[in-house]
């Protein structure tokens, strides 16, 4: 684990998704898998984020944080499909869901 917490503080986000992926087969523990859906989101892989986060909501359903990043996620990649920057469209208003 050390090692893995070495590799998230250098930014070497690809070896430290490897060595989860490699402890996950091992054993799926609650704290490497949210070690997982925190570098998925930090490389804005949402999606990918999103289902490991869901993965955890069902392990622990208690736990109020997955579903605000989920949530989180989500909203960014609406905003990202709208594309508002480029979008004509002036009868939808972005920012209003």
């Amino acid at each position: 684990m050390e090692l893995l917490h070495k590799l998230i503080a250098d930014d070497q986000w690809i070896s430290a998704l490897e060595r989860i992926d490699n402890l996950l087969i091992q054993n799926e523990n609650i704290d490497v898998l949210s070690l997982k859906a925190e570098i998925l989101r930090k490389m804005n892989r949402f999606a990918d984020s999103i289902n490991v986060y869901q993965k955890l909501q069902s392990i622990d359903a208690e736990n109020k944080a997955y579903q605000m990043q989920i949530d989180l996620m989500q909203s960014i990649l609406r905003m990202e499909a709208r594309d508002i920057f480029e979008c004509t469209n002036l009868h939808l208003d972005p920012w209003m869901e």
